[in-house]
């Protein structure tokens, strides 16, 4: 551990949200992470960090001593030739920081609501447009920047208790709650498309717990149970979905391109089942008038729409 000293943020606003880079730089820290990071539950709270956020470039996060801030910030071969590096260690010294402090203050803001990802609260606050300024002291125990290929990787970490952060800021909770949704939302369909459906489950887990889950949710849960080949989960899944939807020919077409991809015999029968009350309802359709084909689309136009 480095000596610990003490650093006045000036104040500064968040503005926008985490720009994308290539996975390789997350590979990159998680080495450092792996090597260089000695307390057993820092380290696991950073390698999850990383590993929910493979795409950005800054990581902030906590366990149940620490708040940290970590950035990686790449330089040329030119760069090294005109003696910039020491500015780019700065960089990424001063980025890292600046995560970390985001971290307690969005934390210690929106925590208590259910909003527990430092990294995905920080690009909700972004989306949602809200922003403040921060002013802090912190005494650090890890401060350091190391330096793999033409990469630089800042880590700062401190105690909760020793962060002293003073923010000013418009009361926007409700639109960073929703915006906190459609990050981690993302996050878990990114996570379907690429077949990881356990992980896709736990990002979903956490809007339920942070009260954010609705029924477009639990569309992306039965497609991971799907995908898990767990039928008599799915089929469950199914019924909440169904239930008060017996009329909804679009949902039921939803189930079934879902239940079609799973293998099992079981989702052959499911699917059956399902594609059994599409054919009644659009037979259903077919045989309605023009009055009551227009009666039926004012009834569904004047509703108030699911919750998403």
């Amino acid at each position: 551990m480095v000596p610990m000293h003490y650093i006045l943020l000036l104040p500064f606003l968040i503005i926008c949200a985490a720009v994308p880079v290539e996975a390789q730089h997350q590979q990159t820290v998680t080495k450092v992470v792996a090597e260089q990071i000695r307390t057993p539950a820092l380290k696991e709270a950073m390698l999850e960090t990383l590993n929910r956020h493979p795409e950005s470039n800054r990581w902030s996060g906590a366990d149940e001593i620490h708040i940290f801030g970590i950035s990686v910030v790449p330089f040329s071969d030119r760069d090294l030739r005109n003696g910039d590096v020491r500015l780019f260690r700065i960089t990424a010294e001063l980025t890292a920081a600046r995560e970390m402090l985001f971290a307690k203050v969005l934390l210690d803001k929106y925590a208590a609501t259910g909003l527990t990802d430092a990294t995905s609260l920080r690009e909700a606050v972004a989306k949602a447009n809200e922003s403040f300024s921060v002013r802090g002291s912190i005494a650090y125990n890890i401060n350091e920047t190391f330096i793999i290929g033409n990469q630089i990787v800042g880590i700062v970490v401190a105690d909760r208790s020793r962060i002293v952060a003073v923010m000013t800021s418009q009361d926007r909770i409700d639109a960073v709650r929703s915006a906190y949704r459609k990050v981690v939302h993302y996050q878990a369909k990114r996570l379907i498309a690429e077949d990881k459906f356990e992980e896709a489950l736990l990002r979903l887990l956490e809007l339920r717990q942070a009260e954010l889950f609705g029924r477009e949710q639990l569309f992306d849960v039965l497609h991971c149970f799907v995908g898990m080949e767990r039928p008599v989960d799915a089929e469950k899944i199914v019924n909440r979905l169904i239930t008060g939807h017996t009329e909804d020919i679009v949902s039921f077409r939803r189930l079934v391109a879902i239940t079609t991809t799973g293998e099992h015999n079981e989702f052959q029968r499911l699917t059956q089942a399902l594609q059994t009350e599409i054919d009644r309802l659009d037979m259903f359709e077919h045989s309605m008038t023009a009055e009551q084909v227009f009666e039926k689309l004012l009834n569904e136009f004047s509703g108030t729409s699911p919750t998403r």
